[in-house]
């Protein structure tokens, strides 16, 4: 008796293709499926888990008063930010990202009388430029002319619509601010104060060895980090570590993500953070639950000209109203 002989080689074959196109469907639905996770998770990431609008122009009467509601004293910020009430200068710029998209930026610019300087406010994700007006005050009480202008994809400014890159191309929309701010005040020194995502971008345009090259780049005086995102992927590895994921997950969100916003997410501002040649004031709470800590102490360690300021209590890029004085004294120094 032959085994071989006596199997039906016919109806093996028929089930072997069964079998093999069974498991390639059920390989080809994981697949899918995991794509689609990573897709959904990539979407939370750049559109900031929904804060952040898809669409342009969004309603701006209802996010500056969302925004002004977050700062405690929203009559007050109300009535600042009221274009009827505060005397300002709007401005629109066109510029050119990294990917050599055109994009355009809204802004307003808020005199002091015989200013000697402009402070340039540039807010953290899902918000806009009636952020930076809790410190028009301040300005005006220490001598400096108030910059604020809505990030790319935020407010009233655009540009592609792939949401938020966390300072990679921002950074260049940042340039052409600086730009402007020189072109009108060739003699005034400037502080740039970034919060949160924010302060990814100032560190990626103050890093950048072609821009320490412009006449922009020489009269800032100091820059001012709050709460920076610094690290993308290291955010990220810490929340799924805390879910239990593993590094392959994450990675594997980061390229989609990359590939979803034409952003180097491996490309991060604390791997250039050492390049800021500019006195550097960190701001940062052992409270923050958004941005882990230890980033300001790798900031720190990276650039010996990073003057780190540890609140205790506070939350993210909420220092300024938790304890005012450090900012101010950085802000006049004795």
């Amino acid at each position: 008796m032959n085994i071989f002989t006596d199997i039906n080689w016919a109806g093996a074959y028929d089930q072997f293709k069964i079998i093999f196109t069974s498991l390639l469907i059920v390989a080809l639905y994981i697949a899918l499926a995991y794509a689609g996770i990573l897709y959904i998770l990539a979407n939370k990431i750049r559109y900031g888990f929904g804060v952040v609008p898809k669409k342009t122009m969004r309603n701006y009467t209802l996010t500056k008063s969302s925004t002004l509601s977050v700062l405690g004293n929203a009559e007050r910020w109300q009535r600042v930010a009221d274009e009827s009430d505060e005397k300002h200068d709007s401005f629109l710029l066109y510029y050119l990202d990294r990917t050599q998209t055109e994009g355009f930026i809204i802004g307003r610019l808020y005199p002091t009388p015989n200013s000697k300087g402009v402070y340039v406010y540039v807010h953290g994700l899902g918000d806009d430029l009636t952020r930076g007006l809790e410190y028009l005050e301040v300005a005006r009480t220490y001598g400096y002319d108030l910059l604020v202008y809505d990030q790319p994809n935020h407010g009233k400014s655009w540009n592609n619509g792939r949401g938020n890159c966390y300072g990679y191309n921002n950074c260049r929309a940042l340039v052409e601010v600086m730009r402007y701010v020189h072109q009108r005040f060739p003699e005034k020194k400037t502080i740039i104060h970034g919060a949160s995502m924010g302060g990814a971008t100032v560190t990626f345009a103050m890093a950048d060895n072609e821009n320490k090259k412009k006449n922009w780049y020489a009269n800032v005086e100091k820059v001012f980090l709050e709460n920076p995102m610094l690290d993308l992927k290291r955010l990220l590895f810490s929340l799924v570590l805390d879910m239990g994921a593993h590094f392959v997950g994450a990675n594997h969100i980061l390229v989609m993500y990359g590939w979803l916003t034409k952003a180097n997410p491996y490309y991060t501002a604390l791997s250039v953070v050492g390049g800021i040649n500019k006195q550097v004031y960190l701001f940062h709470s052992t409270e923050d639950t958004i941005i882990p800590f230890y980033l300001a102490l790798q900031a720190k360690a990276q650039n010996s000209r990073i003057k780190l300021t540890i609140y205790e209590h506070g939350e993210h890029s909420m220092l300024f109203q938790q304890d005012p004085k450090p900012f101010l004294a950085a802000l006049d120094p004795v």
